[in-house]
């Protein structure tokens, strides 16, 4: 097939035919005649041509209209004086033209049809005008009212008879600009986001971090990217469990899971992780993301909150067994003072001697391993801690082991505390105990007392700590010292570093509880091999300065005058021997197994009783109900609570009953010079 001829050829072509034709309108008939022959070949050729020209002209047109109609742009052509040439039907769809106003060939309405659509039109009118004439080449964006945005290319363009003029096309860009938009809204959210993004390749070679994966692994994207992620394994997770998660992420399913990873630095982090596998169109795996959350300190709170539970759990437990251990021990303790006028060998007094050592031991760890789950403390009064600690330093210099040099320092000066004397005496037993075991072969024990001011730079640096004044109590000792990786673990509840049988690990818990309870704070230091130092802070009593005195020794306890008491009480050996040591002491007893043989002696000798004597916790009818069944016959009665169970246990819910009816509360065991002295109170009250 022949090469079609150019436009500009074609063109040419044609104005040749038409000059001949002009030649004829002219009259230029002899000039044609002398050479008819030739010029009516001439004539018939440049007929012809043109014929054909004309076709191809046609041809031409009828492509360029194809391909301007076929186009997804819109496209608009305009001479020098913005004048409408050409525009495609894409245009007119694109700017929601009507067809009859492009057929109108109006200018002027046109513009203005385009310009109201626009948010800037003054703008888009500026550049268009400056446009006019130019050889530049524009790539801007238009943006309309109702939020479309198109992407405009404007050339210029050189029209058939040198006219010049220029092409605008517009593509509607909206869709993309919002892909575009969100694309970079959720790149804005990942960079930005707390919890850790990864990619990788189907091969697990990392191809993105986040910043927040350099923020909690300490690794740089440059030292990451590349890699792969077992550069993270701590080697707390097996083989086994990496096998199973790659498992369910090359059979194209999503895994979630946890990981104890392992940062640059060496130190170990929790993270949870949601792993998902992206599959291209042909739905292969391509990429594997992973979103992974720091959880650490999350972790550490479970674990308090779960420590915090087993805490509650051991109270409500040694809450339940501390009433039966000490109805095991009050007669004990009760007996004890009875059988003791009735033994006349040295060797007997040391026999019951120790039965009620042992029996103030049994009952001493049933408070100590109550002290650290107890909520709430004993009633706290101003005390002079100085006689609490020259107790223990007679304690120590009478029992503890000679290889065990004694050093101690307690001034006459200290300040006052509001506290407790029974627990603050645990406290400095405890830790005296402990640098006795820690000392096996000999060494020094020091025990100080001092009053220390802090300043706000001070507390500052002691936590816990806040400016003003403490009493400070130290124990020390130059034993084996506590290791480093041990230093939180000792004041867990049952963690001992001692052999097995020698000791309960209730110790170091129980005197930060108590510590705390006095709104105080422990300062802990130590060196292996070296020894370690407790310091105990206080706050210190508002005071007059003026030292209080010791409280006087116990009088002899008081005998009773024939008054008839009822007791109650369910345990066979405790109701027994408070019977016994009543009746010793001069008064009358009618001793009742529970609250309705109680009821029961009562109406048998009204207007008798003066003083009841009840366990709270009885079968059928307990020390409560009791107390409340006999108060309206006689409301002058005088009521003695004793129990297994302190008040401040925790978990109790009676409290406030037996603060209603009760005179007096015992926790069992207890002395029987407390009983008698209670008793004499109440039914001897001063005038």
């Amino acid at each position: 097939m022949s090469q079609q001829p150019s436009y500009d050829e074609l063109r040419q072509r044609l104005a040749q035919a038409e000059a001949a034709l002009a030649a004829l309108r002219q009259g230029k008939v002899d000039t044609l005649m002398g050479e008819a022959g030739p010029l009516l070949v001439q004539l018939k050729s440049a007929v012809e041509e043109r014929t054909r020209v004309e076709a191809a002209l046609r041809w031409s047109e009828t492509q360029l209209q194809v391909i301007l109609e076929s186009t997804t742009d819109g496209i608009l052509a305009v001479d020098d004086q913005g004048k409408l040439i050409k525009a495609n039907r894409r245009f007119a769809e694109l700017w929601r033209i009507p067809q009859s106003l492009l057929e109108s060939r109006d200018d002027q309405a046109l513009l203005a049809f385009v310009l109201d659509q626009l948010s800037e039109p003054d703008a888009f009118r500026k550049k268009v005008e400056a446009l006019y004439g130019s050889d530049a080449t524009v790539v801007d964006t238009l943006t309309f009212k109702d939020g479309r945005i198109f992407e405009r290319h404007s050339g210029p363009m050189l029209m058939p008879g040198r006219v010049r003029g220029r092409v605008w096309s517009f593509r509607d860009i909206t869709e993309r600009r919002r892909a575009e938009e969100a694309q970079r809204q959720l790149m804005t959210a990942v960079e930005q986001a707390a919890e850790i993004v990864m990619i990788t390749d189907a091969s697990a070679t990392i191809q993105y971090v986040n910043p927040a994966f350099e923020r909690i692994t300490g690794y740089t994207r440059q030292e990451t990217i590349g890699q792969n992620p077992r550069m993270l394994q701590s080697g707390k997770q097996d083989a086994a469990f990496y096998r199973r998660m790659w498992a369910v992420l090359t059979a194209g399913n999503v895994w979630s899971g946890h990981f104890t990873n392992k940062r640059k630095d060496g130190t170990l982090y929790e993270e949870d992780a949601t792993i998902s596998p992206v599959r291209d169109g042909a739905g292969r795996i391509i990429n594997y993301v992973g979103v992974k959350r720091d959880v650490t300190e999350q972790k550490k709170l479970e674990e308090k909150f779960l420590h915090a539970q087993r805490l509650e759990n051991l109270g409500m437990l040694a809450a339940g067994i501390a009433h039966d251990l000490n109805n095991v021990l009050a007669p004990i303790l009760f007996a004890t003072p009875l059988l003791r006028p009735s033994v006349t060998a040295a060797r007997d007094h040391r026999i019951i001697d120790t039965l009620e050592r042992s029996a103030e031991r049994g009952a001493a760890l049933v408070k100590q391993i109550l002290g650290f789950v107890r909520t709430t403390g004993d009633q706290f009064q101003t005390l002079q801690v100085k006689h609490v600690a020259r107790d223990i330093v007679e304690i120590i210099e009478q029992t503890f082991p000679k290889n065990i040099q004694f050093e101690h320092r307690i001034p006459s000066d200290l300040w006052p505390v509001q506290g407790n004397a029974t627990q603050l005496h645990q406290v400095l037993l405890n830790l005296c105990v402990n640098a006795r075991d820690a000392m096996p072969q000999g060494g020094v024990l020091t025990l100080t007392a001092a009053n220390r001011r802090l300043d706000a730079a001070e507390a500052e640096n002691l936590p816990g700590a806040r400016p003003g004044a403490w009493l400070v109590l130290e124990v020390s000792d130059t034993g084996t010292g506590i290791p480093p990786d041990m230093l939180e673990s000792i004041w867990l509840p049952f963690f001992t570093t001692k052999g097995p049988g020698k000791g309960t690990g209730l110790g170091l818990s129980t005197v930060r509880a108590i510590v705390m309870r006095h709104d105080g704070f422990v300062e802990l230091k130590s060196q292996v091999g070296r020894g370690s130092t407790f310091r105990i802070h206080l706050p210190a009593a508002e005071s007059d300065g003026v030292p209080r005195q010791a409280m006087a020794s116990p009088l002899a306890p008081p005998k009773g005058h024939g008054e008839l008491i009822l007791v109650a009480d369910d345990e066979v050996a405790v109701r027994s021997l408070v019977e016994e040591i009543l009746k010793r002491h001069g008064y009358r007893v009618l001793a009742c197994a529970d609250g309705l043989e109680a009821v029961e002696a009562f109406n048998a000798h009204p207007g008798e009783i003066p003083l009841l004597v009840t366990d709270v916790d009885m079968p059928r009818l307990g020390g409560v109900a009791l107390a409340r069944a006999l108060l309206p016959a006689r409301p002058d009665l005088r009521v003695v609570a004793i129990s297994g169970l302190s008040l401040n246990e925790s978990g109790r819910d009676d409290v406030a009953a037996i603060r209603e009816i009760a005179h007096a509360f015992l926790t069992k065991p207890f002395p029987q010079e407390v009983l008698l002295h209670t008793l004499h109170r109440l039914l001897s009250p001063p005038e």
